[in-house]
Order: structure tokens, then sequence, then C-alpha cells
């Protein structure tokens, strides 16, 4: 449960990283703990058949865990997913090494009409319209990508390797894909910042524009302990950075792991069990050891050539075959004039509520429960899209 108090931790109290010292991390480790055991006893003492849960990250999870260890069934639901939880797979954000073996399956036409529509997807994105990701992701009026290019200069000119930082939103959900090289971003920027010392590289960070303001305060601490680091301002897109040619781009397991590889530039992630590390499209070192030596060494990380297929099966996997309960989800999310979870949605579902459409999703519950398999699985390019249950 270590992991569920410390992300709840930072986010409770909006902190970076944690002072194990400090009383207020020792009493709110003590409430944590006494939450632990006023959910065991409860466990114990009523006769639960599952759990349904909206996330399982933070002290939340601490129901899932709880309620696995116990071998009942748990499901994190939401609008556009539901996932069966297990021993076998406790983490919402798992599975990803089974993406290219469920791709594999799925009869060979249908497989062009589903990379054909991940690559149009990708490519709104990159055009600077609103892709399903974006439109799910933290709402922003600034643009991520765009057509074209700022006429200002972003980065240096000189013949330095350009690194970019892609920041993370320093306590949301830090262990969500679970663990990394470091306990948490603060120290992961740390390591950087010391990197910036024994290299002779531009530093540039970048945060996602919806998270600008927000990390404006932490992320100036780091500038002025580490001179070499340029924060870029918020409107600075990634089409921006990727016309004057970034060499190297390092995250956690952000999305841009996907994104940039397409333009052939190098991805090298802070952990070595990223969501997409069976795709080989990125760089995963193997510990903290082999990331620093190869952050030291980056004139030997050369443009990446991968198949772009391969990015367009992980994305069309990971963010466009969800099962979901609404019809013309994405007009939807696109007309909406506020965040998708607010009341809209109910009122939108009330709409196109009937009968006989609710009959169909009950019954598609009812074999997904029935399954007990990991997630359900949707070709969404037809009315009625072909459903897989898959572990």
């Amino acid at each position: 449960m270590g992991d569920l108090i410390y992300d709840d931790y930072l986010r409770t109290l909006n902190l970076v990283t944690i002072d194990l010292k400090s009383e207020e991390f020792k009493n709110f480790l003590y409430k944590s703990i006494q939450l632990y055991f006023f959910w065991k006893k409860f466990f114990e003492k009523n006769d639960i058949k599952s759990v349904v849960i909206s996330h399982n990250v933070y002290l939340l999870g601490l129901l899932s865990r709880l309620a696995i260890g116990r071998e009942m069934p748990v499901y994190t639901t939401g609008m556009t997913n539901i996932q069966f939880l297990s021993k076998k797979n406790e983490r919402k954000n798992s599975h990803y090494e089974n993406y290219k073996k469920i791709f594999k399956k799925i009869d060979s036409r249908l497989k062009i009409k589903l990379l054909n529509y991940a690559k149009k997807n990708l490519e709104e994105r990159f055009s600077g319209k609103k892709d399903i990701k974006i439109l799910l992701d933290r709402h922003t009026d600034r643009k991520i990508y765009s057509v074209k290019k700022s006429n200002k200069t972003i980065l240096e000119k000189n013949n330095k390797i350009k690194v970019l930082v892609a920041a993370h939103q320093f306590n949301d959900a830090v262990h969500a894909y679970g663990n990394f090289f470091f306990s948490d971003f603060y120290e992961w920027m740390d390591f950087l910042g010391k990197c910036t010392y024994k290299t002779n590289y531009d530093w540039y960070i970048k945060f996602h524009p919806a998270e600008f303001e927000s990390n404006l305060k932490h992320i100036n601490y780091f500038k002025e302990k580490y001179p070499s680091f340029k924060v870029l301002p918020a409107d600075v897109t990634n089409t921006d950075l990727i016309k004057e040619k970034i060499n190297v781009v390092l995250t956690v397991y952000g999305s841009i792991g996907y994104e940039y590889p397409l333009f052939n530039i190098p991805v090298i992630n802070a952990t070595n069990n990223g969501a997409h590390k069976s795709f080989n499209f990125n760089i995963y070192p193997r510990n903290i050891k082999h990331y620093r030596s190869i952050l030291l060494n980056l004139k030997k990380v050369k443009p990446v050539k991968i198949k772009k297929e391969k990015i367009y099966i992980y994305y069309l996997m990971r963010h466009l075959m969800e099962y979901n309960l609404l019809d013309n989800f994405k007009k939807i999310l696109t007309e909406q004039k506020s965040k998708y979870y607010t009341e809209e949605v109910y009122n939108v579902f009330l709409k196109q509520f009937n009968r006989k459409k609710n009959k169909e999703i009950i019954k598609i519950y009812d074999n997904f429960l029935k399954s007990r398999k990991f997630r359900i699985f949707a070709e969404n390019l037809t009315k009625k899209s072909k459903l897989i249950f898959f572990n």
C-alpha cells in the first residue's frame, strides 16, 4: 500500500515529494494505516461479493488491493472503459504487453481499416485538431500540436544536443503505472538537473499546457537550482519543437513516447516497464545506472527508424478500442462545452436511452462479468461494434 499512501499524500497536500521526517507526513501515514485496518475489518465483518470503483490509485486503491487479496472480483469502471482486476492484473493501467498478440487475432481486412482509422486520428492530433486522447485529457484551450510553426525561434542556434524533458504533473497519481527509477517526479527532475552539470547539452522543459500554471512554482525551483534548464512557455507546441529538430526526448511514461518516434525522434523512458516497451519504439534503460550512462552519452543515441504500423497498433489498442456507453462519442466530446465527466454526459445518455439499447448494454456487461476477462475490446468502426473480452 506504500505507493497508494505516497500518491495520496502528494495529491492531498499539493506537494511534490515526501519529507519522511515531517510531522505532517507522520500524521498522514498514521491515518492511512487506520484507514487500511478500517477496510480490512469491514471486509471481515461483511459478506461482500464484489468491489466496483472508479480508480485504483490513491487511497481509494486500498479497497481494490484488499478485495483482490481476498480473491473478490474487482472492477474499475468509467463511461469509456471497464476492467476486471485480479492478482494477475491488479492495476487498471496494465496489460499493454498483450496488445500485439490481441491485434494478431483480428480479421485481416478489419486490421487494415483499423490501422487507417488510427493513422487518421493521430494525423488529426498532429494537425492541431483534437483526437480522442486530447478530448479525454485535461482541458486546455492551448494547442498541443498545430498546423503552423510559431514565428519565434524556440531552440538555441548552436551545435549542442537539444534535449526535451517532457515533464509530468508533479503529484498526479505518480505510481499509476507502477514503480519507475525514482520515488517521484521531483526526484527524477533533480536527477536530470545533476546530469546538466556533466553534459554540454541544451536542456528544455515542457509541461502539458493544461498543467503549466500549476507546475510553474515547482519548476522555477529547479530552474534556479540548475541554470541549464530552460522552461518553455505554455504556448510552445510540439510542432514547433519537431520542426526545429529537437534531438531527444525524456519522459517517464508520457504519451509523447509514441508521438515523437513517428518523426524519427528518440524517446528515453525513466523506467524499464513502460506501457509500450514490447513495441520497441522507445529506449527503455535496464536500470538507473544504465539510464545515467545513456543520458551522459546522448551523442550515441541515433534518430529512430521504426515501422510506423507499430505505433498505430499501440495507439489503436490504447485509445480507440474501448467499449463505451454512448453513440457518436467523439462527436459528443467535441461539441460539449465542458469536461466529459460533467453532468452533460448524463443528459446525453438519457437522450439516447431506450429499452432495447438498455437491454443490449446489460447483456454486454453481464457477459463480461461472466467471462472474468480483463477488458472489453470494441472495433468501433460500425454501429454494431464487434466485442471481444480478453485477458
